[in-house]
């Protein structure tokens, strides 16, 4: 159980990592996918921006992020 809560903080830090890097450029922001091989530890995160509507309550747009470390996904939602 120890080991999964490890690895479930890395996942969410890769997911806030995400959300750092597009809110950099908030006025024109990218999508991107990234991963990061060994030494690593096969980091992934990925950034997503949806346009308001049903799946978006706000006002400009939403961006999503997901951070992923073997096998744990973590997201995080921002609404701008």
């Amino acid at each position: 159980m120890m080991r999964g809560m490890g690895e479930s903080t890395i996942a969410f830090y890769g997911a806030d990592t995400a959300i750092e890097k597009i809110t950099m450029n908030r006025d024109n922001p990218t999508e991107f996918q990234e991963c990061f091989p060994e030494p690593y530890n096969n980091i992934c995160y990925e950034a997503k921006i949806i346009n308001p509507g049903s799946d978006c309550q706000a006002t400009n747009y939403c961006l999503r992020s997901v951070g992923s470390y073997r096998g744990t996904k973590r997201a995080i939602e921002l609404q701008y």
